[in-house]
């Protein structure tokens, strides 16, 4: 068989869902079948780049498209007149650039990948998202939400944001280790959350419902996992909600398996989700979860999870309470269960390898 070229644009390689995902490919990809090019934005390294790069991954650096559009263009042109046979686009509604190019460069696979959903619907975006669809000659999402926001359409491959799911397995001696490193003795409930400080992980909703619960239970602890442009906003909205002494700041490059194993509860009080990969790594914790229904409901794959509006702010607090009288009673229990589940990334690693060549060949 033919070596497949398969060239890949992103935004950057940094941590997160759609890294995650290209990084479980390429891990399980055999070098000698499937070549991965990966164009991102920005001169700078991404956290997760240079692991990739360990696998044969080639990353080539362009200047983000705000700089010199015209150039932007022209440089994406250039690269992709080489001898590439899949173009594959994760920039959600925004590929239409790259596939437009990728037309006038002669491509004839052209796939658009919907790993989120479209949170602010405009004029704009819509057009965007249809032109994206109309450019595209496949059209692949990590869920049915992300595909109907995106390509308006059922009739799109879903291929779940896998996740190495063994490697977040309930680790009892990480759980002791960690909580007498913070002095947190086992009886205190610990709330963990994690993503990018930006708007929709909605942060802000998450110190709200902790300034409510503290007011009962004053030895609840709230560990947030992530950096981004709200970081100081948030630090700030801690301090003016007198918690800052029960709420623990940490690197993205944290390692989540660890306090997830630590924590008693993980929320995930998100505007929108393509998926939410974070929900799943919990999941597989088995850690008692609360999820917002912005996320897609195909996310809950065991017992231990609520699924709330995020309009009903009493359920999240009542919710919080409650499992906090329930510290990991069968944790071990719950995470084999979901390590059993249909996001296996070995599974998902199959469907995204079969798809490529189902339709290359």
């Amino acid at each position: 068989m033919k070596k497949i070229k398969i060239i890949h644009i992103i935004s950057e390689f940094d941590i997160g869902g759609v890294e995650s995902f290209l990084m479980d490919f390429f891990k399980k990809n055999d070098n000698k079948k499937i070549e991965n090019v990966v164009i991102v934005h920005g001169s700078s390294e991404g956290s997760m780049e240079k692991e990739a790069k360990k696998l044969g991954v080639e990353f080539l650096h362009l200047p983000r498209v705000s700089k010199n559009f015209f150039v932007y263009l022209y440089r994406v042109y250039i690269i992709l007149k080489k001898d590439f046979d899949i173009v594959h686009v994760h920039l959600n509604h925004y590929s239409f650039l790259v596939l437009l190019i990728s037309i006038l460069a002669n491509k004839k696979i052209r796939i658009c990948h919907a790993h989120g959903v479209i949170d602010k619907i405009s004029i704009k975006t819509k057009m965007m998202a249809y032109l994206s669809k109309i450019l595209s000659t496949e059209r692949v999402a990590c869920s049915k939400m992300a595909g109907e926001s995106i390509f308006k359409s059922k009739n799109t491959k879903i291929i779940h944001n896998s996740t190495g799911l063994n490697n977040f397995k309930y680790d009892n001696k990480v759980r002791e280790d960690l909580r007498s490193y913070f002095e947190i003795k086992e009886k205190d409930t610990v709330v963990i959350q994690v993503g990018r400080f930006v708007e929709s992980k909605n942060h802000i909703f998450s110190l709200s419902l902790f300034e409510e619960v503290v007011k009962k239970n004053k030895t609840i602890k709230l560990f947030l996992i992530g950096e981004g442009e709200l970081e100081t906003l948030i630090k700030k909205e801690c301090l003016d909600r007198k918690i800052e002494k029960q709420v623990f700041f940490l690197k993205k490059d944290s390692p989540v398996s660890d306090y997830l194993s630590m924590a008693d509860i993980f929320i995930m009080p998100s505007q929108k989700e393509g998926l939410g990969i974070a929900a799943l790594e919990a999941q597989a914790s088995g850690i008692n979860s609360i999820i917002s229904t912005e996320v897609p409901k195909e996310i809950i794959l065991n017992k231990n999870v609520k699924y709330i509006n995020l309009n009903n702010k009493k359920e999240w607090i009542k919710s919080i309470e409650l499992f906090s009288e329930d510290n990991h009673t069968n944790r071990e229990y719950e995470s084999i269960n979901t390590l059993t589940s249909k996001y296996n990334s070995k599974l998902s690693e199959n469907d995204l390898m079969k798809f490529y060549k189902g339709i290359f060949l």
